[in-house]
């Protein structure tokens, strides 16, 4: 299905959503036109045309409603935001904004930081809202390092219009999620000397390390027997994740359409949750008007709490067909270089879809009528990109409940296909598999005791969420 607006200009967008199937079994579609007021006033249309492959082109007129905002008297509110992500893992000028707004005039305001890192901080022109209200902005520059590092900063504003100063703080603790209770238990390991500094005769040192804190203030070491020295403490460091980048081809019955086709961008196992998506096209960076990304969501079961988050990219079948380069950025803290980047494109070469196979118990196990291992076999799949999920009753279960190993090439296959193992210690049963080979991205092997052989099903991925931090 195609939808186009008769609409076009400068400050007009247009966003196509992904279809949706309804409990009829139907699909529905959303398509947003966003363009200024002024070129859609009260009582004018705009005009839609929809096409579909199975009947002639619709044409429909669009009213303009004009929402007219709910304004309240304006009141004096101080707001600091936190620096882009994108300055952040650029190394550009991350800054800081600090904003005084519901202001009747704009005249007076006043800005004060602490601290200033020995920059000037800029002030605005004031911005005037829908309700007649004004803002103005204050905006310190260069404060990627010091955020980074865990600064607090505080801004205090200043105006005829409010009663007394009014005052915000922000650090970059402040912004991440609360901790997670049940993951955080404290471990203590230590650590021998690096066997490189034992061989080359240098300063070799043992470390201790006090995992698993909520919060890291308060802890204290004493070492037995010191050998005369002194022991050093270092500066709390915060657990940090780099993300998984799983790019999935179009489903196949996009391709019979000949229209638009669905690129999938699949990120997940990152911690902190803040991160970065962006699609290229022949290695031109593509505008955010033209694919989707969701809000990182927490992954459910996990005792690390890491994030995932899905971004989807609608591309003209003919230009994938074509064999155009599609690649998928990712930007995180955890990432070696902040970015990392995974590219597809249907005449890249051969891939291999996966075999997968659901093993039973072995005998001796069941004997025992306590805990029984199954075993999920995964091979003969290329690319090496593949994700394993086990159910029980189509529940996904966390993934702490099993254990699944990384990929390895198969023992003398021309093909240099991949293999990996899957394990999981409970009676439940069903073993899922994603990898860009397959027909629908994802294939299903279900198991119990009484159905005897596996059977096969086509399935979807779902996330859901926990919170957690820890040092």
């Amino acid at each position: 299905m195609n939808v186009t607006w008769g609409s076009s200009g400068p400050g007009t967008s247009i966003q196509n959503f992904l279809p949706a199937l309804t409990s009829r079994g139907l699909y529905t579609m959303v398509s947003q036109l966003t363009l200024p007021a002024s070129q859609c006033p009260e009582g004018a249309n705009q005009r839609c045309q929809v096409r579909d492959h199975s009947s002639a082109i619709q044409t429909m007129d669009v009213p303009c409603k004009v929402k007219t905002p709910t304004c309240s008297n304006c009141q004096p509110r101080l707001t600091l935001s936190p620096p882009a992500i994108e300055d952040l893992l650029l190394g550009s000028s991350a800054n800081l904004t600090c904003t005084l707004s519901g202001l009747r005039k704009p005249q007076g305001a006043s800005f004060t930081w602490n601290p200033t890192g020995g920059k000037d901080a800029i002030q605005e022109a004031p911005q005037r809202d829908a309700c007649g209200c004004y803002s103005v902005s204050s905006v310190l520059p260069g404060c990627a390092e010091p955020w980074n590092r865990g600064q607090r900063f505080t801004c205090t504003a200043t105006h005829p219009e409010a009663k007394s100063q009014l005052t915000a703080t922000i650090a970059r603790a402040s912004v991440q999620t609360q901790p997670c209770l049940k993951c955080c238990e404290p471990r203590l390991t230590l650590r021998p000397p690096a066997l490189e500094d034992l061989l080359l005769g240098s300063n070799a040192s043992l470390t201790c390390t006090l995992s698993g804190l909520q919060k890291p203030q308060g802890a204290s070491f004493s070492w037995n027997p010191t050998g005369g020295k002194d022991a050093i403490q270092e500066a709390p460091q915060r657990n940090t994740f780099p993300p998984q980048v799983h790019l999935l081809p179009p489903p196949t019955e996009e391709l019979a359409l000949n229209e638009l086709v669905t690129l999938t961008c699949v990120v997940r196992g990152f911690y902190p949750g803040d991160v970065l998506v962006q699609w290229r096209h022949e290695n031109q960076e593509l505008p955010r008007g033209k694919y989707q990304t969701w809000s990182p969501l927490p992954e459910a079961g996990q005792g690390s709490a890491t994030f995932a988050t899905t971004s989807v990219l609608r591309v003209d079948a003919e230009a994938w067909k074509n064999g155009d380069n599609y690649s998928c950025v990712v930007g995180h803290e955890a990432l070696p270089l902040s970015f990392t980047q995974k590219t597809i494109n249907r005449l890249a070469g051969n891939t291999f879809p996966p075999q997968v196979h659901l093993l039973p118990p072995p005998t001796e196990e069941l004997a025992l009528n306590e805990l029984v291992t199954l075993t999920c076999v995964v091979r003969g799949f290329y690319p090496g990109d593949v994700l394993v999920q086990w159910r029980h009753e189509n529940q996904e279960l966390p993934r702490g409940k099993y254990q699944t190993w990384s990929p390895l090439p198969e023992a003398g296959q021309g093909s240099a296909t991949f293999a990996t193992t899957s394990v999981l210690r409970v009676d439940a049963e069903a073993c899922m598999v994603g990898h860009e080979a397959l027909p629908l991205s994802f294939t299903q092997k279900t198991i119990n005791r009484l159905a005897g052989k596996p059977t096969h099903v086509n399935v979807s991925v779902v996330l859901s969420e926990v919170d957690g931090t820890c040092y």
